[in-house]
C-alpha cells in the first residue's frame, strides 16, 4: 500500500515552500536569455613522418561547446574567449530550440571574455539579463549557474560565493570562487544572484586531475564589472584597453 499523505504540510514549512516556488520562478525568467554555443574550431597538429624523417603540420576541424548569455536587446552574447578561440563557425541554440548563426564581434584573451552577436530575424528583439554591481557581491551569498554542461542543454546549479579576489595566474584578474557545480560546457554561462542579475561569467574549475578534470567543489567566475568593462572596450575600440607603465629594464654598469 502506497502512502497517500506527505510527511509535512505546506503550512508546516512555509519558508521552504516559498523558497522553492521563488527559485522555480527565477529559473523560468532567466533561462530564455542563456544560450548554448557550438563552434567549429581549426586546430593545428604537429605530426612526425617517420618515413621521410620530418615533422609537418596538419589542420583539423574539431567541435567546441560552451554557453553564453544575451547581454543586449540587439542580440549581443557574452561568452568565454576560450570557447570560441580559433573558431571557423559559431552557432547558438536558444531556449526555444532555434539554432542560429552568430558573428564574432571581439574578444580579450587576458580576461577570457568574448562578444558575439546572434543573426536573428530582421528587427528581432532579444531578452537580455541585467548586469549587477560585482563590487557588492558578498561571500556566502546565493549563486546560480546556468549553462549547457556536456552539451546536455540548459541546466541550472546552485551554491554560494566562497571567496572573492581569487587569481589562478599572474596575468589573470581576480575572480569569484564558488561551490556551484561547473562542468565542461558551462564556460561562458552566467553566474546569477537571487534577482536573476549577472554577477559573473563562469570560467573554470579547480581540479587536481589535469588529464580528466571534473568539478571538485571549487569553481571560478569573472566578476560582472570586469565583463562590462571589457565588453564596452570591445564596442568602442574593438579590443580591451589596459593601462601600462613606460618602464624599460636594462643591466646596470659602473657608469
Amino acid at each position: 500500500t502506497l502512502a497517500t499523505e506527505s510527511p509535512l504540510l505546506p503550512s508546516e514549512v512555509p519558508g521552504l515552500a516559498r523558497a522553492n516556488d521563488e527559485m522555480i520562478n527565477l529559473v523560468k525568467k532567466v533561462t530564455p536569455s542563456v544560450v548554448s554555443i557550438d563552434t567549429k574550431i581549426l586546430k593545428k597538429k604537429r605530426l612526425l613522418d617517420t618515413l621521410r624523417n620530418r615533422v609537418y603540420e596538419r589542420s583539423d576541424i574539431t567541435q567546441g561547446l560552451g554557453s553564453g548569455v544575451i547581454a543586449s536587446k540587439e542580440g549581443h552574447v557574452i561568452t568565454s574567449h576560450h570557447v570560441i578561440d580559433g573558431h571557423q563557425e559559431i552557432r547558438v541554440t536558444m531556449k526555444d530550440g532555434r539554432n542560429l548563426p552568430a558573428i564574432f564581434v571581439g574578444s580579450d584573451p587576458l580576461s577570457d571574455i568574448a562578444v558575439l552577436r546572434i543573426k536573428g530575424q530582421p528587427g528581432e528583439v532579444f531578452t537580455p539579463l541585467k548586469f549587477a554591481d560585482s563590487d557588492q557581491v558578498e561571500v556566502g551569498q546565493l549563486a546560480i549557474a546556468v549553462g549547457s554542461p556536456f552539451d546536455l542543454g540548459t541546466s541550472v546549479t546552485t551554491g554560494r560565493v566562497s571567496a572573492r579576489n581569487r587569481s589562478l595566474s599572474d596575468g589573470q584578474r581576480d575572480m569569484f570562487q564558488t561551490d556551484v557545480p561547473i562542468n565542461p560546457g558551462n564556460s561562458g554561462g552566467p553566474l546569477l544572484n537571487h534577482l536573476g542579475e549577472i554577477i559573473g561569467i563562469n570560467a573554470s574549475i579547480y581540479s587536481t586531475d589535469r588529464q580528466n578534470p571534473s568539478f571538485g567543489g571549487i569553481s571560478f567566475s569573472i566578476p560582472s564589472n570586469d565583463v562590462v568593462r571589457t565588453m564596452n572596450h570591445i564596442f568602442e575600440k574593438g579590443r580591451a584597453i589596459y593601462g601600462f607603465l613606460g618602464i624599460q629594464a636594462r643591466d646596470l654598469d659602473q657608469n
